[in-house]
């Protein structure tokens, strides 16, 4: 895979969202509302906690075709690639002011054109729920079913109080027999065929989430659950051409603030509590508070569905993508273990790749070892980057990134290179500690020095 600079020379994808009944332009794909891109009722009524707001419906309706868009165009040759989207709004005028594109080129690696038409027919309202607000909640945050989510939740309830969780599940959650505001994904992408696996643009459509939940909620603060690896290591170790991973990096969000602002009139704040620690060290504070909680091994850190993580009909967590790899080191340095029988991969130290998967467990080929190639290999480059001559001019290039993000409360330059090279060197700590308990012999360690395994 390569980078092409001439925009004219990028494979081109033109999509056109289109209203129930209509047909899109020749040489443009179809992306039918209703149909491509359909609503859980139950989902969106979460909501809509006042009068029905179009502005916040065409929101999702852009999310989604987007989406749509990454998702039926794969990458070949080259990263880059030219996205041309047409959506039906609501109001067009708020659209072409809010600058979509500018975010997402700056989250893909795309360029994105976007042009917003009138709607034929408005949107029917949806019904409003009659959902309980916590009026003493005082920011919100992006909850998943991950330890992240789980346990820096915890934690920043100590020091902000009630937090206003916004679910990125794709089932409505609940408490209890009631219902939550904010409850899942209203919406999602259907009957089209997924050329594109990286989906980067995922981030905007959460992001859109929590921009609405702030926007409805009148909260301005936003906090990222993520840790310094999960915030700054996707972005500074990447394959090649490949764009940086910056899904929780304020390169990203300080984008998508300005985004939010031009289109809802909100001024968001991104607050990064753990940007500067490990995940081991946010899960060591965690235990230190809670030492008999038990409820974080309910959480996932897995996307593979149950059609390709199941075994023996019970639904596992794979164990050696990028995510599960870090999740076991970090919490091995926390003083804490899972069962082998919670992963696919059961067993690390094992001689062969195929024969630390379970038994029964069938899909032990080319895709999966990629996965754990891949995590691994990313993991281990982070360790080596502080003391890696070839890589300062990336360093130095994510320590400007950081220093001009108004965000970020270290403004000074030395103290943020301070921090980042601290962040890296208790990375490399924890590592080089996981790596030695699985042993030389061990596939993991036989992959990552080339050995195959």
């Amino acid at each position: 895979m390569r980078v092409i600079e001439d925009p004219s020379e990028l494979a081109q994808h033109r999509v056109e969202v289109v209203e129930p009944g209509q047909s899109a332009e020749s040489g443009w794909m179809t992306c039918k509302l209703d149909h491509h891109i359909e609503f859980n009722t139950e989902a969106l009524e979460s909501y809509c906690l006042g009068d029905w707001d179009p502005l916040v419906y065409d929101a999702f309706v852009v999310a989604a075709a987007i989406e749509y868009c990454d998702r039926t165009m794969a990458r070949r040759q080259v990263w880059g690639r030219d996205i041309s989207l047409r959506v039906p709004v609501h109001k067009t005028a708020k659209w072409h002011e809010a600058g979509v594109g500018d975010v997402l080129a700056a989250l893909t690696g795309d360029r994105w054109n976007l042009e917003f038409m009138p709607r034929k027919k408005p949107a029917p309202p949806t019904r409003q729920a009659n959902l309980p607000m916590d009026s003493e909640a005082r920011a919100v945050m992006p909850f998943s079913d991950g330890l992240d989510s789980y346990v820096v939740s915890h934690l920043m309830e100590k020091e902000y109080g009630k937090l206003l969780r916004v679910r990125l599940v794709a089932s409505p959650a609940r408490y209890g027999k009631g219902r939550l505001p904010f409850a899942g994904v209203p919406f999602r992408v259907r009957h089209c065929r997924s050329d594109e696996r990286s989906v980067k643009s995922r981030a905007f459509k959460f992001g859109v989430l929590t921009g609405v939940a702030a926007f409805l909620s009148r909260l301005t603060e936003v906090i990222v659950a993520e840790s310094g690896q999960g915030i700054l290591g996707t972005s500074l170790v990447r394959m090649g051409p490949e764009h940086g991973d910056v899904r929780s990096h304020p390169h990203f969000l300080d984008r998508m603030a300005g985004f939010l602002h031009k289109l809802l009139g909100i001024d968001i704040r991104y607050v990064y509590p753990r940007i500067w620690h490990t995940k081991a060290q946010t899960l060591d504070e965690y235990f230190a508070m809670h030492p008999k909680d038990d409820d974080w091994r309910r959480t996932r850190s897995c996307w593979h569905d149950q059609r390709t993580g199941s075994v023996g009909g019970t639904w596992r967590q794979c164990g050696i993508c990028s995510a599960y790899l870090l999740r076991r080191m970090s919490l091995q340095a926390a003083g804490r273990q899972e069962k082998g029988s919670a992963y696919i991969w059961e067993n690390l130290a094992a001689k062969s790749f195929c024969d630390g998967a379970a038994a029964e467990y069938q899909h032990k080929g080319g895709a999966m070892r990629r996965h754990c190639v891949s995590g691994a290999t990313d993991l281990d480059l982070l360790a080596k980057l502080r003391c890696s001559p070839s890589a300062k001019g990336t360093l130095d290039s994510q320590i400007r990134r950081l220093c001009r993000s108004p965000d970020i409360a270290a403004s000074d330059k030395d103290d943020v290179r301070v921090k980042v090279e601290r962040l890296l060197e208790q990375h490399a700590s924890e590592w080089r500690a996981f790596k030695e308990s699985l042993g030389e012999d061990s596939f993991l360690f036989q992959l990552l020095e080339g050995e195959g395994a």
